[in-house]
């Protein structure tokens, strides 16, 4: 009972703790072996396509979704005072200039919730392994840039090595430049909870950001490049 009357559909016993709840007993090499695995997993679920048997699903497009969070997240930093009225600016500028990142998305199923309590762990004698991926009730049909805000800020804790094995499994292809860099900046404040997102992370600093570039290296530091 964690405040809130959630409707449960229990389908299958998963064994295993969330990291969560045994990160600090996981190594930085373990970490980066479940990275590696959970994005061979998630490749294979994105596989799955919105129109193969994905009927009546809304998919979360700039026109329908996305350009409607812009106003959702300004009001959100405003009302926090998280930053000066300068950068808040200066974001919601860059939140509108973005729209040709998004325009004509690579849709994909997402999980759009990839946090550190929804990813099971067992341990074994080489150290823990994936037992299970549970808790799909905020799947989405999304950019697939949309999976990363939680799988970074949360399951990963910002851990720039794990996320770049789980992308190199995921994607080998995938180019993490700068052009990049600037399209996660911006869906960070367009998910549905990226605004908390960003005040979570801003609230444990001691010298918080003043500018656009400080905020990006902040929240996508270039260390994940390359």
């Amino acid at each position: 009972d964690d405040g809130n009357s959630w409707p449960y559909l229990i389908s299958t016993f998963c064994p295993g703790e969330a990291i969560r709840e045994v990160r600090n007993q996981v190594s930085e090499r373990n970490l980066t072996e479940i990275a590696s695995h959970l994005g061979e997993m998630i490749r294979r679920m994105h596989k799955l396509r919105p129109d193969e048997g994905l009927e009546g699903w809304v998919p979360l497009t700039w026109d329908n979704y996305l350009e409607q969070q812009i106003d959702k997240a300004i009001a959100a930093l405003r009302q926090k005072e998280v930053f000066g009225p300068e950068l808040v600016s200066s974001i919601r500028k860059s939140l509108e200039q973005s729209r040709p990142h998004f325009i004509k998305p690579n849709l994909s199923f997402v999980h759009a919730d990839l946090t550190e309590d929804h990813l099971l762990l067992a341990e074994g004698s080489e150290g823990f392994a994936i037992s299970a991926l549970i808790d799909f009730a905020d799947a989405e049909v999304a950019p697939i840039e949309y999976e990363w805000i939680a799988l970074w800020f949360g399951l990963l804790d910002q851990n720039v090595g794990a996320f770049r094995s789980f992308m190199q499994v995921y994607d080998p292809g995938e180019k993490l430049d700068e052009a990049w860099r600037d399209k996660m900046l911006a869906m960070t404040f367009l998910h549905r909870y990226g605004a908390g997102i960003v005040m979570h992370v801003i609230g444990k600093l001691s010298d918080k950001p003043t500018t656009l570039l400080e905020l990006k290296e902040t929240l996508w530091p270039k260390d994940l490049l390359g």
